[in-house]
């Protein structure tokens, strides 16, 4: 918080997985993109308390932007309309399954976990109640299946809501999505500003 009271402008945003995700999109803005250089800092909010950093910011008048999700219950009622920018969906996942291919999100995903972890939750997806995958596909062949098209709209469901965790048992639950690392590598498979979150991309 304290590098905001020199900054030129800071962006509150709602997690890590945005902090990550903020600095690699800016690089597809016009030169210069560099946030640090352009005096543009960013925190984490904090979830329900992202309203505090905003009228913290109002009272101190430090120019801000707002950006969160739809998903949680904020309390927005306090900060100005013009000072907030909400996305479409209620995650930070389903905004880069909006916009960014699936073997995309697996790529990115394959890259911040272990072997062991990679197998672990290959389990997960050819097990009965997740993709119907056999036993000898590997992750390589699982990300292949999505980047081709052959997984099916239900199969891609499916396999959103295992990465999701919501068909994943609670006591091996990890938010794959979540985090500054997951979300800069999910940045840089951005392509082009079409494969970023349009509200993220607006409030950039």
């Amino acid at each position: 918080f304290s590098e905001s009271l020199f900054a030129r402008f800071t962006l509150i945003l709602e997690g890590y997985s945005e902090l990550g995700a903020f600095p690699v999109w800016a690089e597809h803005l016009e030169p210069p993109n560099d946030l640090d250089q352009l005096g543009i800092s960013l925190i984490v909010g904090g979830g329900s308390e992202l309203s505090y950093a905003a009228r913290l910011f109002d009272k101190l008048d430090i120019d801000h932007l707002l950006v969160c999700d739809r998903g949680d219950d904020h309390d927005l009622s306090s900060v100005a309309l013009s000072s907030v920018r909400q996305t479409d969906h209620g995650t930070f996942e389903e905004e880069i399954f909006a916009v960014l291919a699936m073997g995309k999100v697996l790529r990115s995903i394959q890259a911040t976990l272990t072997d062991e972890e990679l197998d672990g939750l290959r389990k997960h997806l050819v097990s009965p109640d997740g993709l119907d995958l056999t036993q000898s596909c590997s992750w390589d062949d699982i990300v292949s299946l999505a980047e081709g098209g052959k997984l099916g709209k239900d199969g891609l469901g499916r396999l959103k809501e295992i990465l999701t965790d919501q068909r994943v048992p609670s006591s091996q639950r990890r938010n794959l999505l979540k985090g500054a690392d997951i979300g800069a590598l999910l940045a840089a498979e951005a392509e082009t500003v079409e494969d970023i979150p349009p509200t993220y991309w607006e409030a950039l």
